[in-house]
């Protein structure tokens, strides 16, 4: 009864560490998402003033300016895409960081389950 009591905890507590490890990884990834995410979010400003620069120059083009203007107008539209692109990878990133806080949730709450599990073969 012993030994394998014994042999019950020794399981356990390789299982908690790697549990300890996963959590480790996890959270690293989660604040890499979360400085990625910081990141696109400090790009954004630049970009939506870029864009309203150019889409002033436009306005301030006259019609003598035509190849100007439509250079103007792809850089505008260029530009857009650039920021709509922006915006998608930080809702992606931002739906994966929620992704990998409720996996970390849910492993706690193994974790927490499994020692209650070992406070109660202790106390047997």
């Amino acid at each position: 009864r012993n030994e394998a009591a014994d042999a019950e905890r020794a399981a356990w507590a390789s299982a908690m560490h790697e549990q300890e490890l996963r959590q480790a990884t996890l959270k690293k990834c989660l604040a890499d998402e979360k400085a990625k995410v910081r990141g696109l979010l400090e790009q954004v400003p630049a970009l939506e003033a870029r864009a309203t620069e150019h889409v002033g120059l436009l306005a301030e083009a006259s019609e003598g300016h035509v190849s100007k203007m439509s250079d103007l107008c792809a850089r505008e539209d260029s530009l857009r895409k650039e920021l709509d692109s922006v915006r998608q990878v930080v809702a992606a990133a931002e739906k994966q960081s929620a992704q990998i806080a409720a996996g970390m949730r849910a492993k706690t709450l193994e974790l927490e389950k499994e020692r209650a599990r070992l406070q109660k073969l202790r106390a047997e």
